[in-house]
């Protein structure tokens, strides 16, 4: 049995760190068999680069070679400190993604488990919590701040989880960002493929600026400005990809879902007040849409607005449910007819009002007017759409009780 104490000692070379090893404090016993070769070793405690660290384990000569199974704990250590003590054979993709793009921050109550039978790959497992880190989860993405967690490593499938933590945007603020993870299946293959769940809320404008980054470029594509829309925002981002230096267009998919609410805009439909408590979001890198019911100046509608992504300039389209309002008349020539559209509620008050004109060409006509549907009020009836001629004050007063009738108004 050989007892250990080292006051210091520094490791210049050693197969499995690139930097020197700087211990302090270290104390242990090692128990040595003959017969066959076999280490154990109780516990070991020591200042490694400055961090607290506890180890055992034990280790054993055979024909094949050397097999070992190790463990160890840290209490806490930085995350610059991490990568001296993270061997650079073992999970080599994960540690650099994690040089990279770990940028500060603690882990806390960090293990290890190290293992390889002779002969075979060496197997490492690890567990740990983190706070106060900065992390480049994407490339042309800001880096999540003051994130907390946890993460692990296991069978060589890595988990990074965030419990707490924002991004925040050039434009409109911060966007929380507790839920989402990191999932690598396999950490051992060349280029390994990741999956990022990444959850978000926040406002409008926060999430139009950050999908306005690479790879999304989402109000670049569809020309719409980061302020146009003010409201609320929660969304869900599939993203997967590898975990590599150069990444291509090809190298990545993702598939976006949301819910957008408490919505208003006054320049979304040019000289009307948008407005909507709820619309579902949906995106891919080919297309985005928009589906649910809100207001234009006050007219109830419900439909969907897409935006295809594949290419600058694309055209989008705008569908919606249809009731056919059609206005009959005679005209005796050609003429410009100004017309309107309005909404009553049962008591007869208008709620809202469009105006616009068309030509007739002469004779009867039969107009169907634009689509529009007008939903049910807050007590649950209906509103009345009603529609007619805008008539001039002599028209109006000639024709005053004709016009009440046809419209439905009574005397």
């Amino acid at each position: 049995v050989l007892h250990l104490d080292v006051d210091s000692a520094v490791f210049d070379k050693t197969p499995w760190w690139p930097e020197p090893l700087r211990v302090t404090a270290a104390s242990g016993q090692v128990k040595l068999n003959y017969d066959p070769l076999t280490l154990d070793l109780g516990l070991l405690q020591a200042e490694v680069n400055g961090t607290d660290l506890s180890l055992s384990g034990t280790a054993a000569l055979t024909p094949l070679g050397w097999s070992f199974d190790g463990q160890g704990r840290v209490p806490s250590v930085d995350t610059q400190t991490v990568l001296t003590l993270w061997p650079e054979m073992l999970s080599a993709k994960s540690r650099r993604w994690f040089g990279q793009n770990v940028r500060k921050g603690t882990l806390k109550n960090l293990s290890f488990d190290l293992r390889q039978a002779a002969g075979t790959a060496a197997v490492l497992a690890s567990s740990f919590q983190f706070e106060e880190a900065e992390v480049k989860f994407m490339r042309h993405m800001p880096v999540i701040s003051e994130g907390l967690g946890y993460g692990v490593l296991e069978r060589d499938e890595f988990i990074l989880a965030l419990e707490a933590g924002y991004v925040q945007a050039a434009e409109g603020g911060r966007l929380d960002m507790d839920g989402s993870t990191m999932r690598v299946p396999n950490a051992r293959v060349p280029d390994p493929p990741v999956i990022f769940d990444l959850k978000g809320r926040g406002s409008v404008p926060t999430l139009m600026s950050l999908m306005d980054n690479k790879p999304f470029q989402i109000s670049t594509k569809t020309k719409l400005g980061i302020d146009d829309v003010s409201g609320q925002a929660q969304l869900a981002v599939q993203i997967e990809t590898h975990l590599k230096d150069e990444l291509t267009s090809s190298d990545m998919s993702y598939a976006l879902t949301g819910r957008l609410r408490d919505l208003r805009s006054e320049l979304l439909v040019p000289g009307h007040i948008f407005t909507a408590e709820l619309l579902q979001l949906t995106g891919t890198p080919d297309l985005i849409e928009i589906s649910g019911a809100g207001r234009v100046s006050d007219i109830p509608f419900e439909g969907r607005w897409s935006q295809p992504l594949g290419a600058p300039n694309l055209t989008s389209q705008v569908t919606a449910k249809i009731e056919e309002v059609t206005l009959t008349g005679r005209v005796s020539e050609k003429v410009k007819m100004p017309i309107f559209v309005a909404a009553l509620d049962i008591e007869n008050r208008q709620l809202s009002r469009t105006q616009f004109a068309v030509t007739g060409q002469g004779g009867v006509f039969n107009l169907t007017l634009p689509p529009v549907i007008y939903g049910k009020k807050g007590d649950g009836s209906k509103a009345r759409l009603v529609a007619g001629f805008v008539l001039t004050p002599a028209q109006l007063a000639a024709n005053r009780a004709d016009y009440r009738q046809k419209l439905g108004l009574g005397e």
